[in-house]
């Protein structure tokens, strides 16, 4: 496997595709999943409004994984020199 630099991460890091992407990220999270959040409601069919709201989080969460893994994070470059020992 290809070793990634420091560099190398901040580089990618501060890509504007990267950024770009990072921002459609935010962009998902914050409008997307809360419009379909509204109209998530089954009338008389409570199990399906339920399954809808699980996924919407569900989403909400991959999204954020996403918006936080394309930003500088100290997370990241930690497993990065934890890579290097």
């Amino acid at each position: 496997m290809n070793k990634v630099s420091r560099q190398q991460l901040i580089e990618w890091i501060e890509n504007p595709v990267t950024i770009a992407f990072r921002e459609y990220a935010k962009y998902e999270r914050a409008n997307t999943i809360a419009a379909k959040g509204m109209e998530a409601f089954c009338p008389f069919d409570p199990q399906r409004t339920q399954e809808i709201l699980a996924n919407l989080n569900g989403a909400d969460d991959a999204w954020g994984v996403v918006y936080e893994s394309l930003g500088e994070s100290d997370e990241l470059l930690a497993l990065l020199e934890e890579e290097d020992e």
